[in-house]
């Protein structure tokens, strides 16, 4: 199945409910009568308050969402990344502001 990526496009969408990702920002919102989901961020998020992500329980009668967050120690993340050299440590703290720059 395909749908055209905005607007008027989603009324073409042989589905009434799409899952997105990629910009990290949990989202729910209908549009063209397609509900739009946006899971959100579990590894990257855009909140400073932690980790983001959607729960869908479906069967053929239908669906349920529940969005979810999660607080973490986000600095201890980073400590247990780089203490492992882990190869993205430097460039998710840099990614998130906590090295100053943002």
């Amino acid at each position: 199945m395909r749908c055209a990526a905005r607007g008027a496009g989603f009324a073409e969408c042989d589905a009434d409910l799409v899952l997105t990702g990629h910009t990290h920002v949990p989202a729910d919102r209908t549009l063209a009568g397609v509900r739009l989901i946006n899971v959100g961020s579990v590894s990257l998020p855009t909140k400073p308050r932690g980790a983001t992500w959607t729960m869908v329980d479906a069967d053929e009668t239908g669906y349920r969402i529940e969005h979810m967050e999660a607080a973490y120690d986000l600095a201890e993340v980073l400590a247990a990344l780089e203490a492992t050299h882990h190869p993205t440590a430097a460039w998710l703290e840099h990614k998130l502001g906590r090295d100053g720059s943002g």
